[in-house]
């Protein structure tokens, strides 16, 4: 019976929406990964040792939590409901503001947050235009 409820719902989904789950579902998987890997290892040799320890651990833990927020929203959006809109635009807007908060003087995560503000930008566009699709 779940697996006729879900068949039934995948049919009723527009493939842009499909398509922009998918993508969004690798996407932060892929920036968790990288948050992870950031975390464990040192690749700001340019800074002094305690600005090294410091910088990975606040990009490290952006990353993750930026990640797993737009995951949970992908996941959600993948089964129609409105929390997982509000969740990825909440991951979108943490990968946006906090490189900026945090590494106003490091170009590297500047342009990063740029990047990801029009990328982030046109998939909340995108998973907004389905709103009304959404279930409560």
């Amino acid at each position: 019976m779940n697996q006729t409820s879900s068949l039934q719902s995948n049919k009723e989904k527009p493939m842009l929406l499909r398509i922009l789950s998918i993508s969004s579902m690798l996407g932060s998987t892929l920036l968790i990964v990288a948050g992870i890997f950031i975390i464990s290892t040192k690749m700001f040799d340019e800074l002094p040792e305690w600005q090294i320890i410091q910088a990975n651990k606040n990009v490290g833990i952006i990353g993750i939590m930026a990640g797993i927020l737009t995951l949970l929203g992908a996941l959600f959006i993948w089964e129609l409901s409105r929390i997982g809109f509000w969740l990825y635009l909440i991951g979108t807007i943490v990968m946006i503001v906090f490189p900026i908060l945090f590494f106003w003087n490091f170009s590297t995560y500047l342009t990063f947050a740029i990047v990801y503000s029009v990328i982030g930008a046109i998939y909340c566009y995108f998973y907004g235009s389905f709103y009304k699709l959404y279930n409560e």
